[in-house]
């Protein structure tokens, strides 16, 4: 049984050696941190906590009816709770946004998702707040707003949010409190909830709970039985109303390649740690081999030996429980702040609980088990009356150096597929960063200096089917883009489908043929548009200002490829529609460069029906943007694209050309972005984040496998001390010795090698996600180098104590025994 005088003891030997303490402390808190904070993200993803009150039993719909409006709140609630036996609460949310907005906080921007709610909205879902509090009838008519905890750590780090501004759209807006996100659940799943401002003619959702969780059709029939009631009540026809939607479904996430990967990755952390620091504490045991054989002459059993051995490695596994459990709040708090949207179908934030702290618990008996008992039963094998006539090594172990070289096997071929991984990563960040990659790879042109805005028109007191004569309408657009400062052009673009779903082309000599394009639409562009992208005419001309006919089109080249092969297209006719329609034809003037999008350049196949969207006809007065009575079901065919060349900042520009462009148009919905970002900002952001997980988790790897070699080969030079001894007494050089000494250790290192190279194939096969699917990810030469680069590290960190051999004095190592 250990004592007090045990536990002192212990503590005394660990002070005396405070290098290897703190190495193993690290090295068990970064292994434990790691693995506890991977897993209360996967925790999350297959069990998400929800914070509010029975979110099983919240229903949304909204009414669909004949109706010229939506009826107003009070009869949708005078209806439910006269007619529905499990009705418990409402709310309302006048306007469900995920529009990309901007949020500014000094120099700090955040790209956000925004909701306008009723003052009761939290109240009802019962969600407390972090900080501050939530809406209260009396912030009606102001600037209040609610932000989440991911927006608050964005903007302002570890700072109250409650009480700052924060600058959305170009607009200031007071925070009075924070709650927390939770991507699984879409009431919380916005960055800012704000007031509705207007009047709610119009109601994008209804929320409502129920006392018990129902089936989706018992919803959806007590739903409809109260339908006819609101029917009557807004002059409806009943037969021609109903209600649509259902549950929030909690979103819970399956275990894919790409958590394959995060969990094979954080495990070999986990085990090239223990494997290290067994090493390390087989090391320093022989070095202790002396004072276990004095204890062991003295009377102390092997029993009270490796108890007192194991009592060291759990003070070491306490401690680095603890650190780890920092860590791993640190870890959290970070991964919240920094997880990218674009991981959110993937990955999602992580949440704390007390099975994060029992899986740290079970981490550390883990490495309890690995770094202390396997060792201390080792060790504790002495026999004093061999160990106590020299204080040199036998040379006998050599049985015994192969098994501990298997674990320097096994960290090698852990730790290399994970440094692959992560380079691959790193590879592809830096690609999806390099402007060159971005031109001539990725979509053809830069679109860096370049912000994209999408105005919509007849969303907000438009009721009936109308038409907009677009052609003046982006006049103006370009006009007021153009007030905008640093801004230096402007282009207006839209979509338009042909008749049919056919279009119509000029064989030559009075032949025409028609194309079948089910997917497709063309393109109607102000003069200005391939000048503003930067796009280069690389036959024909550019459209000029004062083309006002409209019958002048652009295509790029792979279209002209797929339509008339490698005949020149100039002055070739084409219709967009088909061969019997009574449509103009128009005629082709010039060919664009090869414009790529995301979805093309995945594909690759250029004679797909999709690549003749690349068709560019000039915009006239005469061309109209038909719209629709607006309704929450269906907003189509009535927005256009803006397209400005900026100087500076992108961002700012985009705060500025929202605020300039919403007043030309009759709602306040326009939104603006760089275009970087809408044309690969996702993927960046994603690529980035994993990028750095590897990253992190690949440098951490290579630290521990460098302290681990080290560690093995120290031990390696303890046990041969004798035998290298005889050699430098026999006229051995100091080249001979490190010869001796690296040749263990090198074959070692290349056998982990071999067996890391065999499981780079499945690592990359659960990296695909992250991963450009056309360009082959299996290098040979990348990964030769990333190999013989380990291996050099590998051969430095068994260098410095085969280095130590060389100067073993020969008679204090060979004294009588």
């Amino acid at each position: 049984m250990l004592d007090r005088s045990a536990l002192r003891i212990a503590l005394r030997t660990l002070g005396r050696h405070r290098g290897f303490t703190v190495v193993a402390v690290l090295s068990i808190a970064v292994a434990i941190a790691l693995n506890t904070t991977m897993y209360s993200t996967l925790d999350a993803m297959l069990d998400p906590r929800i914070s509010a009150r029975k979110p099983d039993h919240i229903y949304a719909f909204f009414y669909r009816s004949q109706a010229r409006y939506q009826p107003h709140p009070k009869v949708l609630s005078d209806a439910m709770r006269g007619g529905l036996p499990g009705f418990e609460a409402m709310t309302f949310v006048p306007v469900m946004s995920n529009d990309f907005r901007l949020a500014e906080n000094g120099p700090r921007y955040a790209r956000i998702t925004s909701v306008a709610v009723q003052p009761d909205y939290f109240e009802f879902l019962g969600t407390p707040p972090l900080e501050g509090r939530t809406f209260l009838p009396r912030d009606e008519g102001t600037a209040n707003i609610v932000i989440s905890d991911r927006l608050a750590n964005k903007l302002f780090l570890d700072r109250s949010a409650v009480g700052r501004t924060v600058v959305i759209d170009g607009t200031g807006f007071t925070v009075i409190g924070v709650v927390r996100r939770n991507s699984t659940f879409g009431p919380l799943f916005n960055d800012v909830w704000v007031l509705n401002a207007g009047p709610m003619a119009a109601i994008s959702h209804t929320l409502i709970r129920f006392r018990e969780k129902l089936d989706p059709y018992e919803v959806k029939r007590q739903l409809n039985t109260v339908a006819p009631r609101i029917a009557e009540a807004t002059g409806a026809r009943p037969g021609e109303s109903a209600f649509m939607g259902g549950s929030f479904v909690l979103r819970k996430l399956r275990i894919g390649r790409f958590h394959w990967a995060l969990m094979g990755a954080v495990g070999a952390v986990l085990l090239v740690a223990c494997a290290n620091l067994a090493n390390l504490q087989l090391a320093r045991g022989l070095a202790r081999s002396r004072e276990l054989a004095l204890r062991s002459a003295v009377g102390a059993s092997r029993r009270q030996i490796v108890g007192h051995l194991l009592l060291e490695t759990a003070i070491l596994a306490i401690v680095g429980l603890a650190m780890g459990v920092v860590l791993t709040l640190w870890g959290v708090h970070v991964l919240k702040a920094t997880m990218p949207p674009g991981l959110q179908d993937v990955l999602i934030e992580p949440q704390t609980s007390w099975k994060m702290f029992v899986f740290a618990a079970a981490a550390a008996v883990l490495c309890l088990f690995l770094v202390g008992l396997l060792p201390a039963l080792r060790i504790s094998r002495v026999n004093p009356d061999e160990l106590l006539k020299s204080s040199a090594g036998t040379g006998a172990n050599r049985h015994h150096r192969r098994r501990y070289g298997l674990m320097v096997v096994a960290q090698v071929g852990f730790s290399l597929p994970v440094l692959i991984g992560a380079i691959v990563l790193i590879q592809r960040m830096w690609l999806l960063h390099s402007r060159e990659y971005l031109v001539n790879e990725f979509h053809g042109f830069d679109p860096a200096p370049i912000v994209t805005a999408s105005v919509p028109f007849g969303t907000g007191t438009t009721t009936a089917d109308s038409n907009i004569r677009i052609g003046s309408v982006a006049a103006e657009i370009i006009s007021r883009a153009k007030t905008i400062p640093r801004v230096h052009d402007a282009a207006v673009f839209m979509w338009r489908a042909p008749a049919k779903r056919k279009v119509t082309v000029d064989d030559a000599y009075g032949v025409v043929r028609e194309e079948p394009a089910p997917q497709w639409s063309y393109n109607v562009v102000t003069p200005s548009y391939f000048r503003v992208l930067g796009l280069p005419i690389i036959r024909g001309r550019d459209f000029s200002e004062g083309e006002s006919k409209g019958d002048a089109v652009i295509i790029d080249a792979p279209t002209a490829r797929y339509l008339w092969g490698n005949d020149n297209p100039l002055g070739r006719m084409i219709k967009f529609g088909d061969a019997g329609s009574s449509l103009p034809w128009h005629t082709i003037v010039g060919v664009v460069g090869d414009l790529r999008d995301t979805f093309a350049i995945r594909r690759r196949d250029p004679t797909a029906n999709y690549r003749l969207k690349e068709v560019y006809r000039v915009m006239t007065p005469r061309d109209s943007l038909m719209l629709r009575k607006p309704s929450p079901w269906n907003r189509a065919r009535g927005e256009v694209d803006v397209y400005a060349r900026v100087r500076g900042n992108p961002e700012l520009a985009a705060i500025r050309m929202q605020r300039t462009l919403r007043t030309a148009s009759s709602a306040d919905k326009a939104t603006a972005i760089p275009l970087e970002y809408a044309v690969i900002g996702y993927e960046r952001e994603q690529n980035d984040f994993a990028a750095s997980i590897f990253g992190t988790f690949a440098f951490i790897g290579l630290g521990l496998v460098a302290i681990g070699l080290y560690g093995i080969v120290s031990h390696s030079v303890a046990e041969r001390r004798r035998e290298l001894a005889v050699r430098i007494s026999l006229g051995a050089t100091a080249r001979n010795i490190l010869h001796a000494v690296l040749r263990e250790g090198n074959v070692l290192i290349l056998a982990g090698i071999a067996i890391g190279l065999l499981l780079i194939k499945p690592s990359i096969f659960w990296l695909a996600r992250l991963i450009d699917e056309d360009n082959d990810p299996y290098n040979a030469l990348l990964f030769a180098a990333i190999a013989a680069g380990l291996f050099a590290i590998a051969v430095i960190s068994a260098f410095i104590p085969a280095l130590r051999a060389t100067r073993i004095d020969p008679v204090e190592a060979l004294r009588s025994e």
